[in-house]
C-alpha cells in the first residue's frame, strides 16, 4: 500500500515514465552539482514520494557510471602499465640521484662548515680591522691633547708658568671640545681650574722671592746709581775745567776711583740691570689673563709700602760713621731706582701719582732723620762729608725725576749746624792765627804754585 500510495503520488506529480526518467536525472544532476545545499531536492523527491523510485534510478546511475569508469580504464590501461614501469625506473635512478645528491650534499656541507668557518674569522677580522682603523681615527684625534697636556707638565715642572698658562688656554678651548665625547676630557677639565691655582698660586710665591730679593739688592742697586751719578759729576767737572791738575771728585769721598768698590762684571751696568725683572712681569701677565690682576697689584703695592718703610728707618750705627749714611742713601736710592723702572715698563702697576705721594712722604721722612741724626754730629770734617753724599743722593733722585727740594731744606739747616761746630772748634784757632797774621800779600814763587793756590780755593 505504501508503493501504491507512492505510485499515485508520483502519478500526481509526474504523469508518464518518461517525465519521472527526466525528473530524476534532473534531481540527480541537481545532487552531483550541489555540493552542500541539497535539502530542497530532498524535501521535492519526500513530497512527492518517490523515493524508492529515485533510489533505483540512483542505482542505474551509478552503474552506468562503473560502466564508464571501466570502458575508461580499459581504454587507458596498457598507457598506465607502461607509466608504472617507467615510473619504476624513475624511482631506481632517483634512488642513485638521491644518493648522489646526499653525498655532494655531505660533501659540500663538509666544505660550506670550513667555508663558514673561514667566512666568521674573516667578518671577525674586518670587524678587528675596522675596530683599529677606528681606533688610530680617533687616537690621531686625542693625540694632540695629550701632547698638549704633556707639555703643559713639562713647562709646570720647569717652572714656565706663563706659557703653561698659554698652553692650558688652548687645551681648554681648542682641543679638549674635539673630544668631548671621551670619559678622560672630564678628568682633564675638572683639573683645569686646579692648575690655573697653581700657577697662580707658583707665581706669586715667584713674586715673593722677587720681592725679597730686591730688598736684598736694593742697596747694590742705589750704590751703583750714585756711582754713575758721581762718574758724571766728575766728568762735568773735568771737562769744564782748563786746569791741568786733574781735580778731585767732590761726591767721591777720599779721593778714591768710584769704580774701585765695584766688581769687575758690574763695569757699565745700569742700576736695573743687577735685578731680573723678569719674575714679576710673568707673574703680572698671569694675573692678567687669569683676570685677577687687582689683586696682584694690591699685594705687591702693600708690600714695596712696607719695604718703603723699613728702608726709611735709619740704621742703629748711622751717626757714627759716613759708612751708615751712604748704607741708608744707597737703600732709598736703590728703592725709588726700582720703582721708577717699573713705572715705564709695567702696564699701570706703578702709576706716576702715587709713586710721587710716596716719594713726597718718603723724602719727608728722610729729611727728618737727615735733621735729627746730624745734630748729634761734632766732626766738622764728617759733616762735610755728609753734605757731599747727600749732594750726591739729591742728584742722583734728581736724574730719575724726583723732587728733592726738602732735601735743600734740610742741607741748608746741616750748613746751619756745620757752621755753629767750625765757630766752636776754630774760635780760639782763629784768634791765635789773627794775633800772628801780619797781613801781608800772599806770594808765590813759580806758575806751579799758583795754580795748586787757585784749585785750593775753588775746591775750598
Amino acid at each position: 500500500m505504501a508503493s501504491g500510495g507512492t505510485s499515485n503520488s508520483l502519478n500526481r506529480s509526474v504523469p508518464g515514465p518518461s517525465s519521472d526518467f527526466h525528473g530524476f536525472e534532473q534531481l540527480s544532476h541537481e545532487i552531483e552539482t550541489l555540493y552542500t545545499y541539497w535539502g530542497p531536492t530532498f524535501r521535492t523527491i519526500i513530497e512527492e514520494g518517490t523515493h524508492q523510485q529515485f533510489l533505483e534510478h540512483l542505482e542505474q546511475r551509478i552503474r552506468s557510471h562503473d560502466r564508464d569508469i571501466e570502458r575508461l580504464c580499459n581504454s587507458h590501461y596498457h598507457g598506465f602499465i607502461d607509466s608504472i614501469r617507467e615510473l619504476l625506473l624513475v624511482r631506481s635512478e632517483a634512488q642513485d640521484l638521491k644518493s648522489l645528491v646526499s653525498s655532494i650534499n655531505k660533501d659540500l656541507q663538509l666544505e660550506l662548515t670550513s667555508v663558514l668557518q673561514r667566512g666568521d674569522e674573516v667578518a671577525k677580522a674586518r670587524r678587528v680591522e675596522a675596530n683599529i682603523m677606528s681606533t688610530i681615527d680617533q687616537l690621531e684625534i686625542c693625540l694632540p691633547v695629550f701632547k698638549m697636556y704633556q707639555k703643559l707638565q713639562e713647562q709646570l715642572a720647569q717652572k714656565r708658568y706663563y706659557p703653561a698658562l698659554k698652553s692650558l688656554e688652548q687645551l681648554e678651548h681648542n682641543y679638549l671640545p674635539h673630544v668631548a665625547r671621551y670619559r678622560f676630557t672630564n678628568h682633564f677639565r675638572e683639573n683645569i681650574p686646579k692648575f690655573r691655582k697653581q700657577i697662580q698660586d707658583s707665581s706669586m710665591s715667584e713674586l715673593k722671592d722677587f720681592l725679597e730679593n730686591v730688598r736684598k739688592f736694593s742697596v747694590k742697586i742705589g750704590e751703583l746709581a750714585m756711582r754713575h751719578t758721581g762718574e758724571e759729576v766728575y766728568n762735568h767737572q773735568v771737562g769744564k775745567t782748563n786746569f791741568k791738575m786733574e781735580p778731585h771728585n767732590p761726591f767721591d769721598t777720599e779721593g778714591e776711583d768710584p769704580q774701585e768698590y765695584l766688581p769687575d762684571e758690574q763695569e757699565g751696568l745700569s742700576a736695573q740691570d743687577l735685578v731680573d725683572f723678569s719674575p714679576l712681569y710673568r707673574c703680572l701677565h698671569i694675573f692678567t689673563v687669569l683676570g685677577d690682576k687687582s689683586t696682584f697689584e694690591n699685594y705687591y703695592r702693600k708690600q714695596r709700602k712696607e719695604q718703603s718703610s723699613l728702608v726709611l728707618q735709619a740704621p742703629s750705627n748711622m751717626r757714627e760713621s759716613l759708612g751708615g749714611y751712604r748704607e741708608y742713601f744707597h737703600s732709598i736710592v736703590g728703592f725709588f731706582v726700582i720703582e721708577n723702572h717699573l713705572l715705564y715698563t709695567t702696564n699701570g702697576l706703578v702709576s706716576k701719582v702715587t709713586l710721587e705721594e710716596m716719594w713726597a712722604t718718603s723724602v719727608e721722612k728722610v729729611s727728618n732723620v737727615l735733621k735729627t741724626q746730624t745734630s748729634y754730629c761734632t766732626d766738622s770734617g764728617l759733616i762735610q762729608e755728609i753734605k757731599r753724599l747727600i749732594m750726591l743722593f739729591s742728584n742722583t733722585l734728581t736724574n730719575y725725576g724726583y723732587n728733592i727740594s726738602h732735601l735743600t731744606q734740610a742741607l741748608l739747616e746741616i750748613r746751619e749746624h756745620y757752621t755753629e761746630v767750625l765757630t766752636q772748634r776754630c774760635f780760639h784757632e782763629f784768634q791765635e792765627i789773627f794775633k800772628e797774621d801780619n797781613y801781608h800779600p800772599l806770594q808765590v814763587r813759580n806758575v806751579d804754585c799758583g795754580t795748586e793756590v787757585l784749585f785750593l780755593a775753588r775746591s775750598g
